[in-house]
C-alpha cells in the first residue's frame, strides 16, 4: 500500500497542470487582444493628440518569454518587455498626467496598454490565479487577481517623455499604417505609427497544455513522446520499489 501511495504522489507531481494554460499563438489562434488594444490605442491617440503612438503586433518571442514563467513570482518586468500588472504606481501616475485633460482619465489604471513606444505584444492564459495586495492612492488596501499574462515590448521603462504631442502620426519615422486589404483591420490600426516587422517563426511551439514551457519541437509528436517517457518512468519506479 505504501508503495502505491509513493507512486501515486510521484505521478501526480509529474502530471500536474503547467503554469501556462494556453497562448494566443497556439494553433494559429486569432490575435484578438492585438486588435482590441490597437483599437484603444488609436482612440486615445486621436483624443489626446499623441503623435507617436505605434501599432502593436503579436510577437512570438514575447510569448516564449511568458512560457518560461513557472510561478506567480515570475510575473515581473523583464530585459526586453514590461508585463501588464494590476498596479504599477509610477506608470499609472505618468499616464494619469497624460490623460488628465481628456475624457479618458480612467485609462491611468491600464498604463501598459498605452505606452506609445511599445510595438510588440503577447498574451497567455494561466491555469491558476495569482493574487496580491497593494495600497491605493487613498492608502487603502486593495487586492487583485491575475488570470492571464500580457507582455509589451521592447521598452522596459515608463516615462512621460515617451509621449509626444501633435497631429496623430506626425512623429512616425516609418510612416503610418494605411488601408489594408481588410477594412476591418484598418478600423483598428490605420493612423498608428508603423513599427518593426515581427520575425517569422520557424519552429512550432507545443501548446502550453501539452508540453513544458519554452520547448520548441513538433507539436504533433510531442504528446506521444511525453506519454511514453512518463510510462517508462512509472515502470522504473515500480521496479525500484519492488527491489526494496
Amino acid at each position: 500500500m505504501e508503495k502505491l501511495l509513493v507512486i501515486f504522489i510521484f505521478a501526480s507531481s509529474v502530471m500536474a497542470e503547467p503554469f501556462i494554460k494556453s497562448c494566443e499563438g497556439d494553433n494559429g489562434q486569432n490575435h484578438t487582444n492585438e486588435f482590441l488594444f490597437n483599437h484603444w490605442r488609436k482612440a486615445v491617440m486621436e483624443e489626446i493628440g499623441i503623435s507617436n503612438m505605434y501599432e502593436l503586433k503579436y510577437d512570438f518571442r514575447l510569448e516564449d518569454e511568458i512560457r518560461k514563467m513557472k510561478s506567480c513570482e515570475d510575473i515581473v518586468h523583464g530585459p526586453n518587455y514590461r508585463v501588464e500588472t494590476f498596479h504599477d504606481e509610477k506608470a499609472m501616475a505618468v499616464l494619469g498626467n497624460v490623460a488628465k485633460k481628456s475624457s479618458f482619465t480612467q485609462i491611468k489604471n491600464m498604463p501598459e496598454k498605452f505606452n506609445p513606444l511599445q510595438t510588440f505584444i503577447a498574451y497567455c492564459k494561466l491555469n491558476t490565479k495569482c493574487e496580491g495586495e497593494y495600497m491605493d492612492e487613498n492608502n487603502q488596501k486593495e487586492t487583485y487577481k491575475i488570470e492571464s499574462i500580457v507582455l509589451f515590448g521592447p521598452k522596459t521603462t515608463y516615462e512621460e517623455s515617451d509621449f509626444k504631442y501633435g497631429n496623430p502620426g506626425s512623429d512616425c519615422p516609418n510612416g503610418i499604417v494605411t488601408m489594408s486589404n481588410e477594412s476591418f483591420l484598418c478600423q483598428h490600426t490605420c493612423g498608428l505609427c508603423k513599427g518593426p516587422e515581427v520575425p517569422i517563426r520557424t519552429t512550432t511551439m507545443i501548446p502550453a497544455k501539452e508540453g513544458a514551457a519554452g520547448n520548441s519541437i513538433d507539436a504533433d509528436s510531442a504528446a506521444p513522446f511525453v506519454c511514453h517517457i512518463f510510462s517508462l518512468t512509472i515502470i522504473l519506479m515500480m521496479n525500484i520499489m519492488n527491489v526494496y
